[in-house]
C-alpha cells in the first residue's frame, strides 16, 4: 500500500496533478503533496543515479522513504514526549515515550502511509494547545499557539479525515484546561475556541 501513494507523489511531480485519471477520489491531497515536496526536495529519485539491474539501486530507491518514515517516528516520539512532560513531568514523559517507542502497533505506521504523516501532525497540534493554555503566555502568544494547533489539525484533516475525531479533545484542551487557570476568563477560552 505504501508503493500507492509513493506513486501518487511520483504522479504530482511529474506534473499530472494530484489525482489520477483512472482512479477515484478516497483521501485528501496532502499526503502525496507532502510527499512530493520532499521528494523536490531531496532530488529523488534523479539524485541516487539508479542503474537498470543493479540491486543497490532498487534497494537504495526504497531506502529513502523509509529514512523520511524513521524520521516522521523520531519526530512522534519526541512529541509525545514533549505532551507528557508538559503535562505530568519528565519521569512519566520518559516512560511515555519509550512505551510509545516500542509498541508493536507502531511499527505498522512506520511504513510509507498516510498515518505515518498524519501522526505528527496530530501530536502537534496536541502540543501547541497545551502551549497556549500555558499561565506564563501573554494573550498574544496563547492566541499564536492556538492559530498554530488549528493550522495543524487541519493539514492532519487533509491528510486523512479521521483525524476530525481529534475535534473534541483538542476543543476540550484549549476550552477547559485554559478556564482552570484563575486569572483567564472564560469569554477568553470561548475566543480563543472559537479562533481555533
Amino acid at each position: 500500500e505504501g508503493s500507492y501513494y509513493m506513486d501518487r507523489a511520483f504522479n504530482l511531480l511529474s506534473g499530472h496533478g494530484p489525482q489520477k485519471d483512472d482512479a477515484k477520489y478516497d483521501h485528501p491531497y496532502f499526503g502525496w503533496l507532502f510527499l512530493a515536496g520532499i521528494f523536490k526536495v531531496l532530488g529523488y529519485p534523479e539524485s541516487l543515479n539508479i542503474e537498470s539491474g543493479n540491486v543497490k539501486s532498487v534497494e537504495n530507491v526504497y531506502l529513502v522513504p523509509r529514512i523520511i518514515m524513521g524520521l516522521l517516528a523520531i519526530l512522534d516520539t519526541f512529541f509525545v514526549f514533549k505532551i507528557a512532560e508538559r503535562r505530568y513531568n519528565r519521569n512519566i514523559a520518559f516512560i511515555a515515550a519509550l512505551l510509545f517507542a516500542v509498541m508493536p502497533f507502531g511499527w505498522m505506521i512506520r511504513r510509507v502511509l498516510l498515518e505515518s504523516i498524519q501522526l505528527p501532525l496530530i501530536l502537534s497540534s496536541i502540543l501547541f494547545s497545551l502551549y497556549s493554555i500555558s499561565p506564563r503566555n501573554s494573550y498574544n502568544k496563547g492566541i499564536f499557539f492556538v492559530c498554530i494547533s488549528g493550522i495543524l489539525l487541519g493539514l492532519a484533516i487533509f491528510t486523512k479525515i479521521p483525524a476530525v475525531t481529534m475535534i473534541p479533545l483538542i476543543g476540550f484542551l484549549i476550552y477547559k484546561e485554559g478556564a482552570a487557570i484563575p486569572r483567564i476568563k472564560r469569554k477568553i477560552q470561548l475566543k480563543k475556541l472559537g479562533l481555533w
